[in-house]
């Protein structure tokens, strides 16, 4: 176990170093970044005004009729929203893969 977290932690300083003293790595990493950053921000703007909306529509509608079996006309919303969090996580991923593909190919390369 003690093997496996310093073997962590060296791999991790590694990474660390690298990115840290290679320009045109460092400038995708921080590019990369900002992207899924800005696509993140986006996401948590649009499903914040969904949901502020979604409870303007419940407050108003909760004290004119008793709670009914029917179902909420929340679902098409909750739906939306999901498809926006797994859009983003799938762009967090995608710039890992990008990322990891781009790292293992620069390392066999020799200047």
């Amino acid at each position: 176990m003690a093997k496996s977290v310093v073997l962590f932690l060296m791999l991790g300083l590694a990474i660390g170093l690298w990115l840290g003293f290679n320009p045109q790595a460092h400038s995708q990493t921080i590019q990369k970044w900002d992207s899924v950053k800005t696509a993140y921000l986006k996401i948590k703007a649009e499903t914040t005004a969904k949901i502020q909306g979604l409870n303007s529509h419940l407050t108003l509608s909760l004290p004119s009729s008793p709670k009914s079996s029917s179902a909420p006309p929340s679902q098409p919303a909750v739906s939306s929203a999901w498809k926006q969090v797994s859009t983003a996580f799938e762009v967090i991923w995608s710039s890992m893969q990008k990322f990891w593909t781009n790292a293992t190919a620069k390392i066999g390369t020799t200047r």
